[in-house]
């Protein structure tokens, strides 16, 4: 597995990629208990690279419970990691 960091020329960013078997995993850290939707927009720009297939994305965060925030993005309690 590897991981990169990805930000592009107009700012937009995601905090950490993992990449495994031609798979993209997508996942910000945010300090919010109440992580949405916005939290996780910066994903769609990581559709775009040829070749690979996009998973479902994470944002690790202080909530209380794994939650839907968006279509195909979890909300993930930072003590799961």
């Amino acid at each position: 597995m590897r991981a990169f960091f990805y930000r592009d020329k107009d700012g937009v960013e995601v905090d950490l990629i993992l990449v495994e078997n031609g798979t993209i995993y997508p996942i910000e850290i945010k300090k919010t208990s109440t992580p949405g939707k916005n939290d996780a927009k910066n994903f769609k720009a990581l559709r775009n690279i040829k070749g690979m297939e996009f998973a479902k994305g994470s944002v690790v965060c202080s909530c209380q419970a794994l939650s839907a925030v968006a279509k195909d993005v979890y909300a993930v309690p930072v003590e799961f990691v």
